[in-house]
């Protein structure tokens, strides 16, 4: 994608910085590569594409210094891009950089020093969303525990985010015990950094699981401090699913009025 050049365009050095943020010397930079069939452009789908054996040939010129800027450089453009999945927990997502992100942690294998595994939590948490979100529940877990590792060691403000998403991957994959384990201590986590995002997040999988457990009453407790947290933040996606949990709790103890008003507000939301 064109705009992973955009976006990132901080992060390329300062020779691409300058260029990438001026449409027009961007565009002009582009013709001349396109000129020599080093580079393909799709207009209609703003991408880049570049022939594998140029791609061989280049990197085989690249020394192991400069090899390792130019990684360095990928995983924080590929970073920058996907960096507003970080605060939703419930929307659509752009899976256009998926191959980038595997491909970027196949060249970053031989990485041990945790300053520099830090730059890879927020792709390992890309890994895990888009896999969540198409039900590849181990894939998701195993990216999801693959990330907290690092961001535990590295005091990444995604921990939280990652314990929630591993406890719901591990409640879906069966386990609901385990599962609770990981969403309240992402839940605690995300209240001692006041990520309330993720909180609520973690409040609604939490009632779920409790409610899946028969523990009705403290399911619809759990419910009521995420919604209370959604309305705070306008959190409309977030408080609309809280309140459609809450309406089922209201029919189960016969409260049809109540369930009424419930699913009410939340079409309003």
């Amino acid at each position: 994608p064109e705009d992973l050049f955009t976006q990132g365009a901080a992060s390329l050095g300062p020779v691409l910085d300058a260029v990438a943020t001026q449409p027009y010397q961007f565009n002009h930079v582009l013709g001349e590569a396109l000129q020599y069939s080093l580079l393909y452009r799709q207009p209609q789908q703003h991408t880049l594409s570049l022939h594998r054996l140029v791609q061989v040939v280049l990197k085989a010129t690249l020394d192991e210094e400069t090899s390792r800027l130019w990684t360095s450089r990928a995983v924080a453009i590929i970073a920058a891009s996907i960096s507003l999945l970080q605060e939703k927990h419930t929307q659509e997502l752009d899976d256009r950089y998926l191959p980038h992100a595997h491909a970027i942690l196949q060249h970053t294998q031989q990485w041990s020093d945790w300053e520099e595994q830090a730059m890879l939590t927020p792709i390992w948490y890309y890994i895990g969303l888009v896999a969540e979100r198409y039900s590849q529940l181990t894939e998701a877990k195993n990216a999801f525990l693959q990330g907290l590792t690092i961001a535990h060691h590295t005091h990444s403000h995604l921990e939280a985010a990652f314990l929630v998403h591993a406890g719901l991957m591990i409640s879906d994959l069966g386990d609901d015990q385990a599962a609770l384990q990981y969403l309240e201590q992402g839940a605690k986590l995300a209240k001692q950094v006041h990520d309330e995002g993720t909180l609520c997040f973690a409040l609604l999988n939490l009632g779920q699981i409790q409610d899946n457990l028969g523990n009705y009453q403290q399911a619809e407790t759990l419910y009521q401090e995420g919604l209370a947290i959604s309305l705070h933040t306008h959190d409309w996606a977030m408080a609309s699913t809280l309140l459609q949990d809450l309406g089922v709790q209201a029919v189960r103890r016969g409260d049809y009025e109540q369930t009424a008003a419930f699913y009410h507000q939340g079409l309003t939301y």
